[in-house]
């Protein structure tokens, strides 16, 4: 590993992915760049998430929902969120 850049070949990594949809609903259509990078990423991915313009959070089978004022306003989303996926 060089510098502070890190790569996937440079052994385990746990994150989580985001995207932001101008959206109140997720459809299959919404999750489907998110799915293909879980597929590169493998097991390491801790968790694909959509922040949306909806009124509700909730978890699909494939990504996390947040609601935008949720993901401003309240720090604990996030741990919330990863931990109820593991």
């Amino acid at each position: 590993m060089s510098g502070d850049a890190r790569t996937v070949s440079d052994g385990p990594m746990v994150g989580a992915l985001f995207e932001i949809q101008l959206s109140a609903t997720v459809n299959d259509e919404h999750a489907k760049r998110l799915a293909w990078l879980k597929r590169q990423i493998g097991s390491d991915l801790v968790n694909s998430i959509i922040i949306t313009t909806g009124r509700y959070a909730y978890r699909r089978a494939d990504v996390s929902v947040a609601k935008l004022t949720c993901a401003v306003s309240s720090f604990g989303w996030l741990d919330r969120l990863v931990a109820s996926s593991t």
